[in-house]
């Protein structure tokens, strides 16, 4: 309907129903003025401690990033210090690989007991004896013919003072073995004498040229070359031996010895306490391990090219040890699996150079008081063992 066909009231009724509308559109824009109005009246108030929370809030978020990365870094150097600080005295580093700048150091835990240095009171004094007259094989007489003053022939006092010496020569044989054929004129029976296996060929080194090479190898832990070398250089250039050879007699001394290695680890299987540690070699160039089984009386020995499960059960001693057995080593986590059944000891020398290890790079009191622990336990366990010798 249009406005001219509206009656009057019509109009009115029209115009009220705006106005109440316009009067409630008024009321909510009161409403957000005043809230508004009291907004703005709150952060006039509080305009300073609304920006210290929102910068407090910046900084402790930045200073919580800087610290994260303070600490991590921290760590690091922490680390690195660490690594620099191994040796051979905190660590299981062989001497051998001491860093250049590093003095190299012998792993020693005994500590000063305050006792003098040498024999200690009771103990027997041993010492070299004269020689008797019979067993004197050569003398030699050192005496002053002419006065060194007056250039006049000496003579001789009554004053003699005797010292004896042992002393040897290296004297180089070249033996010729004949075997002589021989027959019976009676019955014309032939005997041959048959010839040890040691002289095989037409020429060759004798028992005592391999056993001297074999005792510096085995014995001294001199090297093959070296060994050749002092053979050599003993009998003045006459015997010669090659490296290959001094091989060779290393590989049949072995076999000579394989029932004694087979006796020898039935004994250290039988034993109550076992140790056992292996060390990196060289085999051809190639890295290789060392491994030793035993106590202080027992040293079973065995090498392999990896340092792994599968050579320990090579070996077949651990696996043969059972629960009544404790093993003891430097904390090798082969050891802690489900197919051996014996306990385990963690060594002490090991364990000293990993508190060391601690107290040199974190300084950790506990770690010192745990060092002086065992050492002097160390200490109580020697005095007994002497007393109990009566030493």
């Amino acid at each position: 309907m249009s406005e001219k066909n509206m009656s009057f009231y019509d109009l009115y009724c029209q115009e009220v129903l705006k106005n109440e509308q316009l009067l409630k559109e008024n009321r909510k824009l009161k409403e957000q003025v005043k809230s508004l109005t009291n907004q703005l009246n709150y952060l006039q108030k509080n305009m300073d401690m609304i920006i210290e929370r929102k910068v407090d809030a910046a900084v402790q978020t930045v200073t919580r990033e800087f610290e994260d990365k303070v600490v991590s870094l921290e760590g690091q150097v922490q680390h690195l210090k660490s690594v620099l600080n191994n040796d051979s005295t905190n660590s299981g580093i062989p001497t051998s690989m001491t860093p250049i700048h590093k003095n190299k150091n012998i792993p020693n835990s005994r500590q000063k007991t305050g006792r003098k240095v040498g024999g200690q009171p009771g103990h027997e004094r041993h010492a070299l004896e004269l020689f008797n007259d019979n067993e004197i094989d050569e003398t030699i007489v050192h005496r002053i013919e002419e006065c060194p003053v007056c250039h006049s022939p000496m003579k001789d006092t009554e004053n003699i003072r005797i010292k004896d010496e042992y002393s040897f020569d290296i004297i180089v044989k070249k033996v010729r073995h004949r075997f002589i054929e021989t027959y019976c004129p009676q019955c014309g029976h032939v005997e041959k004498i048959m010839i040890p296996k040691h002289l095989k060929a037409s020429n060759q080194y004798g028992i005592g040229v391999q056993a001297l090479a074999l005792t510096l190898m085995n014995e001294g832990y001199v090297s093959i070359n070296r060994t050749a070398s002092i053979i050599k250089g003993l009998t003045h250039g006459q015997i010669s031996p090659s490296e290959g050879y001094i091989s060779k007699l290393n590989r049949r001394l072995y076999q000579c010895l394989e029932a004694f290695d087979g006796e020898l680890k039935k004994e250290i299987i039988k034993l109550k306490i076992v140790h056992w540690d292996d060390t990196v070699i060289y085999v051809s160039t190639n890295r290789a391990c060392l491994r030793f089984y035993g106590d202080e009386q027992l040293a079973y020995y065995s090498a392999h090219m990896h340092k792994d499960k599968e050579s320990l059960d090579e070996d077949g001693i651990l696996g043969s040890l059972d629960n009544e057995t404790t093993v003891v080593h430097d904390h090798n986590k082969i050891n802690y699996n489900g197919e051996y059944e014996f306990q385990n000891a963690e060594c002490c020398a090991h364990l000293l150079r990993a508190l060391k290890k601690v107290v040199d790079n974190l300084s950790h009191e506990w770690a010192k008081q745990m060092i002086e622990l065992l050492l002097e336990g160390n200490v109580r366990r020697r005095d007994t063992a002497e007393k109990a010798k009566g030493i």
